[in-house]
C-alpha cells in the first residue's frame, strides 16, 4: 500500500493571471502553489503489482543442465541482498521440460524473478517509487547475469503496472465524466477508458476489488537493450499521465 498527496487541476484557477501586472508570472505562481496547498488531498494506492517480461529469441534448452548454469552467477551477485540458495527454486508443477522454470526470491524488495527457457519475469508486489533504485538495481544486476550465461540480449521486452486507486473526498466516478456527452450516451456512474499506442497502452476502469476505486493498467513494449533505468522513468512518466486524467498532477 503506497500514500501520497497529489494535486487536483482546477482549470480555471489556473488560468487565472493578474491583469496588467508586471508580475503577473510570480502571482500565477504563488496562486498555484496556494491553490495546490489548499486542495491537496490523500490518495491511496492499493494492491500494486508491476511486472517486466524478457523474451528471447531461442530457448536455452541445452543450457538448462544440472547443475543450473544461472544458479552459480545468479546466488554470488544476489548473496549482498540477503538471497540465499534458500529463496532458489524449481517448478515442481511443471508437467514437461516447456513449462519448467527457475524462482528466485528476493525477499528485502517483496520480488521475485522467474526463469523459463526463453524469458525472464521479473515481478514486484506493492512497489513504490521509493523503492524503485532498489528495484532497478536488483533488476538491472539479474539481466546482467542472465545475458552473460545466454549469450545474448533479449529479443523484446514489456512492462505491466496495475494498481488500484483509492479517494476519500475526490469523486473519481464523476471525474471520468468529462471524458463522454451525457446527453449521447446517458448517465454513469463510472465511465472507462482504454487508449493504446504502438509501444503503449493504458486501461482504466472502475475497481471490482476497492469500491468507489479507479483501477489502472499500465503496459509498453521496449528493444531487448533497453535498461531498468530507461524501463523505470518511462514507466513513471505513464503512471503521472494516467493519474493526470482524473486531475491528479503530482505523485512524489
Amino acid at each position: 500500500m503506497r500514500t501520497f498527496n497529489a494535486v487536483l487541476i482546477s482549470k480555471p484557477q489556473y488560468a487565472r493571471r493578474g491583469k496588467g501586472s508586471l508580475d503577473s508570472n510570480q502571482d500565477d505562481q504563488d496562486a498555484r502553489i496556494k491553490f495546490a496547498e489548499q486542495q491537496a488531498k490523500e490518495f491511496e494506492i492499493r494492491d500494486a503489482f508491476f511486472e517486466v517480461k524478457q523474451t528471447y529469441t531461442s530457448n536455452w534448452v541445452d543450457r538448462w543442465v544440472m547443475p543450473n548454469p544461472f544458479v552459480a552467477p545468479l546466488s554470488r551477485e544476489l548473496a549482498q541482498y540477503g538471497v540465499t540458495l534458500a529463496d532458489f527454486s524449481f517448478s515442481p508443477e511443471a508437467k514437461n521440460l516447456s513449462e519448467t522454470s527457475l524462482t528466485i526470491s528476493i525477499p528485502s524488495i517483496s520480488s521475485a524473478v522467474v526463469l523459463g527457457l526463453h524469458q525472464v519475469l521479473y515481478l514486484a508486489k506493492e512497489p513504490t517509487w521509493q523503492m524503485a533504485p532498489n528495484l532497478v538495481e536488483i533488476f538491472q544486476l539479474i539481466s546482467n547475469a542472465v545475458v552473460r550465461v545466454a549469450g545474448c540480449v533479449p529479443a523484446s521486452q514489456s512492462s505491466s503496472l496495475a494498481f488500484h486507486l483509492l479517494s476519500g473526498e475526490l469523486d473519481l466516478g464523476a471525474a471520468t465524466q468529462q471524458w463522454v456527452h451525457p446527453d449521447r450516451i446517458g448517465q454513469w456512474d463510472f465511465c472507462g477508458l482504454s487508449l493504446h499506442r504502438q509501444d503503449t497502452s493504458l486501461i482504466l476502469d472502475q475497481s471490482s476489488r476497492h469500491p468507489a476505486a479507479a483501477f489502472f493498467k499500465l503496459q509498453r513494449t521496449f528493444a531487448g537493450e533497453v535498461g531498468f533505468a530507461d524501463i523505470a522513468l518511462n514507466i513513471m512518466k505513464d503512471e503521472l499521465a494516467a493519474l493526470n486524467l482524473l486531475g491528479i498532477s503530482e505523485v512524489p
